[in-house]
């Protein structure tokens, strides 16, 4: 998954669209993305199927990006798996921590 087009049509990053960079270089397919920016930096999180090997499902997982664009969370981080496909994540900032929310497929 590549963000720096969304990043850049959102505004979040002073980053030119032509030089996209990974937020995921996890197998399979990473979809749905949402951003939000919060104390120093942004989360994002997004609809994963990197499990489908193990628990047949897509899960919610997620990273942190830096205001210079950079990667925090290199490997992601697991925010949500079942045994049932998540769609659809948006993310919020409360300020103090973020809430991360989503549709449970059934």
């Amino acid at each position: 998954m590549f963000a720096a087009t969304t990043l850049a049509v959102l505004g979040l990053v002073a980053l030119p669209a032509e030089e996209p960079f990974d937020i995921s270089r996890a197998i399979e397919d990473q979809r749905y993305p949402t951003v939000e920016f919060g104390r120093d930096c942004y989360l994002v999180a997004w609809q994963d199927a990197r499990d489908l090997a193990i628990d047949t499902s897509c899960n919610i997982y997620g990273c942190r990006v830096a205001r210079s664009g950079a990667v925090l969370d290199t490997a992601g981080i697991l925010i949500w798996r079942s045994r049932r496909d998540d769609y659809f994540p948006r993310t919020a900032w409360g300020g103090s921590d973020w809430v991360v929310i989503w549709q449970e497929g059934c």
